[in-house]
């Protein structure tokens, strides 16, 4: 049967989702193919074949599709009969075009199974007396990809695209107060129609108010869905990485083209024989909000910190593209995250913001207007619940292209892994270096492209670690400067 679950008072035409090719192997398996995802759907003997041809040649009724084959070969109404045409909808190969009086109206194309059951009403929008009428769901988006008309949610493995502008005032009246009706000139049982298709999509919805659903926000969960695609696939199904960009980005930021300012290298080799062990390090870590600020932090322990969170480690080419070693971890070791230092009240730093260069260890000035740098501060102050501002703020940007050109559909959700990596290792760098940290739970990345001047789609703040003198350090150093 055709996979659509409703009613449709018209032609419902069939092909072959754009992309989609048909390849056997040598063990006479029948495949089907489409970017980095395929399935075996049969053997090259049988009428498989024949039948993807037809799809694949133009859109036609499944009534077609029968009459066109011939029933005396064993296999043929078999396969349509044994849901071979479920199967191409299930795995995302086919699309489905609705049409009436000649006019296409809507095409579904599905990326899996169909949705749970939605609560469909008899007509229209409305509904019988004690039934919530359908609304769109507010998960449900409308919005161009290359020359379509898109509507679809996360939590729908169905896409339609809107193939004609009398679809829309339907839509208009599910977003709008119940008890809108369309203003078209659509039969209303065509209308109808299009409704409970769209409820059979999981766009529209009776209720959405269940306990899973209302803790989210739209964009978180269109953010997770999109995020955990399988990996290597990009959004429409194409294969990750496979065509980088003329010139992917160096590893080393361009830089302000300021003077710089060498930083202090510990001696890592001492520090492994007298530091506290890891479990030590990891049990005692907290997140501290307070600093001693008659004994703030300094330069060295600046460049002490910086060296053993983010300096470049090693350097090399992968396939053509740079990339390095740093002491967290990050995505094809790509490195797309820079550091920024505020320097507030930090002994032996002028005040104001720095860029920590990881390959030689230095940090440069940044011509932030004094305005920006000290509101990014305030900010910190503020989400921290202090009344002053703190020693120092880390500000984490990423330059993108550095990553989304490898990682189509789901770049950003790297970026965010890769933040999460280095905030852990500050969090534990600066309690082996008794010192007070704390991650922040956000910031202005507005602010922050004032500050650097930077365009936030090429690069943006992503995160953000207060830092400065752990409380009681000027009594651990009377007692160690004790004669």
């Amino acid at each position: 049967m055709v996979p659509v679950p409703v009613a449709w008072p018209g032609q419902s035409l069939l092909r072959l989702r754009p992309g989609v090719s048909a390849v056997h192997d040598g063990a006479g398996r029948l495949w089907l193919v489409r970017g980095a995802q395929r399935e075996h759907v049969g053997g090259t003997g049988d009428n498989t074949l024949t039948v993807l041809r037809r799809l694949a040649a133009a859109a036609c009724t499944q009534e077609q599709l029968l009459a066109e084959q011939d029933h005396t070969e064993q296999g043929t109404g078999h396969m349509l009969g044994g849901d071979l045409l479920g199967r191409l909808w299930r795995g995302g190969w086919l699309s489905v075009t609705l049409e009436h009086s000649a006019r296409p109206l809507l095409t579904l194309e599905s990326r899996g199974p169909w949705p749970a059951p939605q609560h469909l009403v008899p007509t229209g929008l409305g509904g019988h007396e004690g039934t919530p009428p359908l609304r769109l769901s507010r998960f449900a988006v409308l919005h161009r990809d290359a020359d379509r008309l898109i509507v679809e949610s996360p939590l729908s493995p169905v896409v339609v695209t809107v193939c004609d502008p009398m679809v829309l005032p339907v839509i208009f009246a599910l977003a709008a107060p119940a008890g809108t009706e369309p203003a078209h000139a659509m039969p209303d049982h065509v209308s109808s129609a299009v409704v409970h298709t769209l409820a059979a999509c999981g766009l529209a919805t009776a209720a959405e108010q269940d306990q899973p659903r209302a803790c989210w926000e739209p964009h978180d969960l269109w953010f997770h869905q999109r995020s955990r695609q399988a990996a290597g696939l990009s959004r429409n199904g194409t294969e990750a990485g496979a065509t980088p960009p003329p010139a992917v980005p160096p590893a080393s930021h361009p830089g302000f083209g300021t003077p710089r300012l060498a930083l202090a290298r510990p001696d890592l080799t001492a520090l492994q024989r007298t530091e506290a062990a890891f479990t030590t390090v990891a049990e005692a870590r907290r997140s501290q909000r307070q600093f001693d600020d008659s004994h703030p932090l300094t330069a060295a322990e600046a460049g002490e910190f910086l060296y053993r969170c983010a300096r470049v480690r090693w350097s090399g080419q992968d396939g053509g593209i740079e990339v390095t070693s740093r002491p967290y971890p990050s995505a094809g070791a790509l490195h797309e995250l820079e550091v920024y230092l505020v320097a507030v009240r930090v002994a032996g730093l002028t005040d104001g913001m720095y860029h920590y260069r990881p390959d030689s260890h230095e940090l440069e000035s940044v011509p932030a207007p004094g305005q920006a740098a000290a509101r990014l501060a305030q900010a910190a102050a503020l989400a921290i619940g202090a009344t002053a501002v703190p020693q120092a703020l880390l500000v984490v940007s990423a330059r993108f292209d550095r990553v989304m050109w490898k990682y189509p559909g789901f770049g950003y959700s790297l970026v965010l892994k890769d933040v999460g990596a280095l905030l852990q290792t500050m969090s534990l760098v600066a309690t082996a270096m008794g010192l007070a940290g704390c991650a922040l739970g956000g910031g202005d990345s507005a602010v922050f492209a004032s500050a650097t001047g930077i365009d936030p789609l090429a690069e943006a703040s992503v995160g953000e670690f207060v830092l400065g003198s752990a409380p009681g350090r000027g009594e651990a150093l009377r007692k160690v400067t004790a004669p």
